[in-house]
């Protein structure tokens, strides 16, 4: 409770209604309309933990089918991925495939077969830039190496 001139605090272990409030602050949690925030002046911005009632158990977070935005870049193994980071990440996975290409030199087998089958035109959007592809010749047993540069597959290496 707060006068003019006072703060006074109460101990009421039986409560279990103080009405409406507009906001309210325990420790360094702020509460205000929808909005949780942490709040320490001291240590700047903090982190806001969802735990379990007991380290037993392992819980579930539900946001009720709600949309949950401005999700940083992921740093750590468990941390959650955003969606640009995922397709950027998609875009670039390296891929294979099995072709016979005997008697076809590199150009050829980068425009006859790999582009038919991973379109590189920049109307696609399948694959970003560096992404690269392996091919192994069925009939050849060889392995040849290409990599997207500049929306073309471009022979780089034999393996």
């Amino acid at each position: 409770m707060l006068d003019a001139l006072n703060v006074y605090s109460y101990y009421a272990p039986n409560l279990q209604s103080v009405g409406t409030l507009t906001s309210l602050q325990v420790d360094d949690i702020y509460v205000n309309g929808n909005t949780i925030s942490y709040v320490n002046g001291s240590q700047g911005v903090g982190s806001i933990y969802l735990q379990p009632k007991s380290p037993e158990t392992t819980g579930t977070v539900d946001v009720s089918n709600a949309r949950i935005s401005s999700l940083q870049n992921p740093v750590d193994l468990t941390d959650a991925v955003n969606k640009q980071t995922l397709l950027n990440t998609a875009k670039t996975v390296s891929l294979g495939l099995s072709a016979n290409i005997s008697g076809l030199d590199d150009a050829t087998i980068a425009a006859t077969i790999i582009n038919k089958i991973y379109p590189a035109s920049a109307l696609v959007d399948e694959h970003r830039e560096g992404t690269i592809c392996r091919i192994w010749g069925v009939d050849t047993g060889t392995a040849k190496q290409f990599g997207l540069v500049s929306g073309a597959w471009i022979f780089q290496a034999d393996l």
